[in-house]
């Protein structure tokens, strides 16, 4: 019989649908559906209307940390949907209601501040921690100029806190090896393998005839005309001037197709500006599906993306793929179902998106073969997988390392100490939190000023936010299929759009050289930033041996400790009589021992009301209570009835 979970679920933006967070949800939906509990801890990011967007059920609650921030620029009150926070820590309330939802497993997916801060609490608690992976935020930064030096230093504070996690789930075996040979994750933490599922009835390729096929229709397409497809935010790092580049490129082949674009971002202005392109801004969940299904070619080349939800979501309404081989290349039979180019790649993007523009028989070929290909991973089976996972944990804490987190830390080297938050590290973080809230404050006072401004000049004078050099997140465009419209221009883009200088760092992980596409105008080199991210890299080493310096001296510290006072008392759990038996009244080997004793721990309680055995042990009573419900819904463990030496007697 499985042990009744009652999981905590770490995430910063829980209502900002993105594919993390519907991830999650869907997660959600199982672990109700086996009867588990889940607390969901995050912060008001996004629209708090999303909060119960499938239901609420008594199994199943969410709580909002009390002390996050909005982050800089990322902020939009008239936009919640693009509203981020970040929380710092822990707070008093915060950790009173996660003991009153007494957790049995802590599953993290975000790695920031408030996940070393629950770290932490799981290892005073003696809860079991693992993780999931959704994002590579260290490999965001080569795609802005200037930020290549900040990855070292992400990617030593990640590691520092997956070291703690008895388990990391990855989407896709390339992952895996990205953070094994760049990270070296697996040294100190198992990683194993968790893919995404997708719904195969909503993203169905039926949904092209919903209304009589009134969405072509629309945007003014015939029946043989070519819908190209991007679904995703429009960021640099998703590689949108790949995706301008195509287009751009079939236009002037004078081929037959049209584009949409569905998303939003800092990069939509240069979407809008593309020949034959409608830009959709963001669409729901119905939405998308039809405009999907209407489409027949899915083109994204982003490199960052961890497992490519969009791409599987693609292929389940039944369109060819032409996708970056590294991040998305798994989902892609080559010549089968689409085309996996080496990232950056822009001239094989083109090559690929322009045979299946021209060859009508093979759309409809790769069409048929993503779909199959998408119902071997319908979510239902693929999400219940991580239940087992839970299981896997749970066991191997208790039967494995017997409860204690420390019994684990003695197996492993970690680079940053086995302490979570070492003194060193705490004054950084407080540094980091000072210098976060004088910007947040700043920001507010320059959008104060700006809008007095705006105020006293009158609706007719605008000060541009360019001129100010304030990057505000892109107005969101919520549209339905009714409202689209065509955004068309007989001009490229401004030559200087295509330069390197919007992506001049970018290096992939299947590739040394710059991607083609950054090699053309004026030759640049990236030796500019190896001394910056030189010092950092020196700069994260050093704050690890200090750390694990002090680690050594603390695990010094305590081992004296014990050797004086004996091992500390640890968390009493139902798994240790449930799950290990080792408490079997009537069992002549544990005669003259403490129940407690049997499984390594020592009796007492603070409790004025105790258990006495004839051994002379003592339990609490809520300990004895739950021990008392194992033994009489398990026969196995239940006392002969002529063997009197179990009885137990409350004193």
């Amino acid at each position: 019989m499985l042990h009744q979970h009652r999981i905590i679920i770490y995430t910063t933006c829980y209502n900002v649908l993105d594919g993390v967070t519907l991830t999650i949800r869907k997660l959600e939906q199982e672990i109700l559906a086996a009867g588990h509990f889940v607390c969901i801890l995050t912060t008001r990011s996004g629209d708090l209307v999303n909060t119960h967007l499938d239901g609420q059920h008594p199994n199943r609650r969410v709580l909002f940390m009390d002390n996050a921030i909005p982050i800089p620029f990322v902020h939009d009150p008239n936009n919640p949907d693009l509203s981020y926070q970040l929380g710092f820590s822990l707070s008093r309330s915060v950790q009173r209601q996660l003991n009153e939802f007494e957790p049995t497993l802590i599953h993290i997916t975000v790695p920031d501040c408030t996940a070393l801060h629950l770290i932490e609490y799981a290892r005073r608690k003696e809860i079991p921690i693992m993780g999931t992976y959704h994002s590579n935020i260290p490999e965001y930064m080569d795609h802005y100029p200037g930020m290549g030096w900040l990855k070292p230093i992400l990617g030593g504070f990640f590691r520092h806190q997956y070291n703690f996690l008895q388990a990391l789930y990855v989407p896709t075996p390339f992952i895996r090896r990205h953070l094994t040979d760049t990270y070296q994750l697996d040294r100190a933490t198992r990683l194993g393998i968790w893919g995404r599922g997708v719904d195969v009835e909503r993203f169905h390729p039926d949904h092209r005839y919903a209304a009589g096929g009134k969405f072509r229709a629309q945007l003014g397409l015939e029946d043989d005309d070519v819908l190209l497809c991007w679904v995703g935010r429009l960021v640099p790092e998703k590689r949108v001037d790949i995706f301008c580049d195509t287009v751009r490129r079939l236009d002037a082949m004078g081929l037959r197709f049209h584009a949409i674009v569905v998303g939003a971002g800092p990069c939509e202005e240069e979407v809008k500006a593309l020949p034959h392109t409608t830009f959709c801004g963001w669409m729901n969940g119905d939405q998308l599906a039809v405009a999907y299904a209407s489409s027949d070619i899915f083109l994204f080349p982003s490199a960052v993306e961890t497992f490519g939800n969009v791409t599987l979501e693609a292929m389940a309404s039944g369109l060819p793929v032409v996708v970056e081989g590294g991040c998305s290349g798994h989902l892609v039979e080559e010549g089968v179902n689409g085309f996996a180019c080496l990232a950056g790649d822009s001239d094989a993007f083109f090559e690929a998106t322009a045979t299946l523009v021209q060859d009508h028989a093979k759309r409809l070929c790769f069409s048929s073969n993503s779909r199959a290909k998408a119902e071997q991973l319908e979510k239902h089976s693929v999400v219940r997988r991580m239940l087992q996972n839970y299981q896997a944990i749970t066991d191997e804490f208790y039967a494995d390392y017997g409860g204690h987190h420390a019994n684990r830390d003695k197996e492993y080297t970690f680079v940053a100490g086995n302490h979570p938050r070492p003194i060193f590290l705490v004054m950084v973080e407080l540094l980091f939190i000072v210098l976060f809230q004088v910007l947040w404050n700043m920001s507010q006072l320059f959008l104060s000023v700006q809008d007095s401004l705006l105020h006293r000049r009158g609706a007719g004078a605008n000060i541009p936010l360019e001129s100010s050099g304030l990057q505000l997140p892109a107005e969101t465009i919520q549209s339905h299929p009714s409202d689209v419209s065509v955004t068309q221009s007989a001009s490229p883009l401004r030559p200087q759009d295509d330069k390197p200088e919007a992506t001049p760092e970018v290096e992939t992980s299947t590739a040394s050289e710059p991607a083609p596409d950054q090699m053309s105008g004026s030759p640049r080199t990236c030796r500019v930033v190896d001394v910056p991210t030189a010092m950092a890299s020196s700069f994260i080493r050093t704050i690890e041996f200090v750390c694990r310096l002090e680690s050594c001296m603390r695990n010094c510290m305590s081992s004296v400790r014990s050797e004086t006072l004996g091992l500390r008392k640890r968390k009493k759990s139902y798994e240790v009589y449930k799950r290990k038996k080792t408490v079997e009244l009537g069992s002549p080997a544990n005669h003259g021992k403490d129940p407690l004793d049997v499984s390594g721990n020592r009796h007492g309680s603070n409790s004025s009301t105790a258990v006495r055995s004839r051994s002379g042990g003592s339990m609490s009573a809520s300990t004895m209570k739950e021990f008392l419900d194992v033994v009489y819904r398990d026969p196995s463990l239940a006392p002969s009835s002529g063997d009197s030496s179990s009885l137990v007697q409350v004193v």
